[in-house]
Formats: C-alpha cells, structure tokens, sequence
C-alpha cells in the first residue's frame, strides 16, 4: 500500500512545486531572490523527479544540483535530514566560506514546503 500512495504522491508533489514556482516567475520575485541572495543551495532529494523540476524552474546550474543529486543517490530519499547530508557534502567540497548564505527547502507530507536561511 505505502508503494502505491508514494507512485501518487511524488508526482503530485512536482506538479504543485512546479505550479508555485510558475506563479512566483511570473511576478518576478523569484528570480531577484536567486540570483542576488543565494551562493547554496540544499533541496530535499525526494526524489530525481522533484529534483530535476526545481533545477528547471529556479534555473539552477547542475554545479548547485549536485549536492542534492549526490545525496539522492548515496542515502536515497531520507525525507528532511537529507538536508544536513547536503550541507556536509557542500562543506567537505570546500564550497561553504564564511558570509556564504545558504538556502535549505524541503518537502513535508501533503502539499507543503518549508524552507530557512
């Protein structure tokens, strides 16, 4: 049963990211954020699905995708403390520095979506 709702779920779940993430370029507002505030990114690897739709809606490079693709396919989907294995990844290639400001999303159950700075 848990296979089931989960072949259901993972694509929802791209389909309302992608929807958001629409309607936030569309005002703009995303791509200001992106481009002047972020040096990291950490998204949750849920799976190469969501992966591969926020890389094209935030038009991100594969350089910022691949802590998350890394860890996507070391630990496979760990739900929100994939996130802490990104930032390691991040760390131990030597990317972070000091000022560095890094943005962490991640995916909960149902249709939402946290994030900090």
């Amino acid at each position: 049963m848990m296979t089931e709702n989960w072949a259901f779920y993972e694509p929802c779940q791209c389909i309302w990211m992608s929807l958001c993430l629409q309607q936030a370029q569309h005002l703009g507002a995303l791509l200001y954020v992106l481009d002047m505030s972020f040096e990291h990114f950490c998204i949750h690897a849920g799976g190469r699905a969501v992966l591969d739709e926020l890389e094209k809606n935030l038009q991100l490079t594969d350089w910022h995708m691949e802590p998350s693709r890394m860890t996507l396919y070391r630990f496979g989907n760990t739900s929100r403390s994939s996130l802490w294995f990104e930032l390691a990844y991040t760390e131990a290639k030597g990317r972070v520095r000091k000022g560095h400001r890094l943005w962490q999303i991640a995916f909960g159950s149902g249709f939402k979506c946290n994030s900090a700075v």
